[in-house]
C-alpha cells in the first residue's frame, strides 16, 4: 500500500459537535421559540433534560455567557419548545440598577470592633460542670466523646 501526498485539498468545515449546530441558540434574539421535535423512542422528560444540558453548556460558552433560554413540552408530548428570555445582565439593571459609588467617609472604623461569641469547644471549666450536673444514670463518663 502506498500514501501520496497531496497538495491543494480544502480542508472542510467541522462537523457540529453536539448540540451547538444542532439546535439555533445562536442565531436566536429575545423572544425567539423554536420546535424541537421528540426523537423516536426517546421519552419526553428525558428529552428535555439532554436539551436543557446542551442549552446550559451553550449559555457557559463565550457566545452564550448571559444568554437565558426556557423550555417548555408540548400538551401532546411531539416536541420541545425553547424560547429565548432577558438576558441576566437585563434583568439585573431592572432589579439592583447600579448606582455610582460616593466619596463619603467609612461607616465603620478599625476601633469599632465587637468581639463575637466563641464558636467550638466550651473551656474546661463549663465541661466540668456540664459533667458535674449530670444525672448519676447517664453514661457520660469524663473524656468519653459520646
Amino acid at each position: 500500500m502506498s500514501i501520496t501526498i497531496e497538495k491543494g485539498v480544502p480542508i472542510p468545515a467541522r462537523a457540529g459537535v453536539g448540540g451547538l449546530t444542532k439546535w439555533p441558540l445562536r442565531g436566536m434574539e429575545v423572544g425567539d421559540s423554536f420546535a424541537a421535535p421528540v426523537p423516536e423512542g426517546a421519552t419526553v422528560a428525558k428529552f428535555q433534560a439532554n436539551l436543557a444540558t446542551c442549552i446550559a453548556s451553550y449559555t457557559r460558552s463565550q457566545h452564550g455567557r448571559g444568554k437565558q433560554f426556557v423550555t417548555r413540552r408540548a400538551e401532546d408530548h411531539s416536541h420541545v419548545r425553547v424560547w429565548r428570555i432577558e438576558d441576566k445582565a437585563d434583568l439585573l439593571a431592572v432589579v439592583a440598577p447600579v448606582v455610582a459609588p460616593t466619596a463619603t467617609a467609612r461607616a465603620h472604623s478599625l476601633d469599632d470592633h465587637v468581639p463575637t461569641k466563641r464558636v467550638g469547644r466550651p473551656p474546661k471549666a463549663e465541661r466540668e460542670a456540664a459533667y458535674a450536673d449530670a444525672a448519676p444514670t447517664s453514661r457520660i463518663v469524663k473524656g468519653s466523646r459520646y
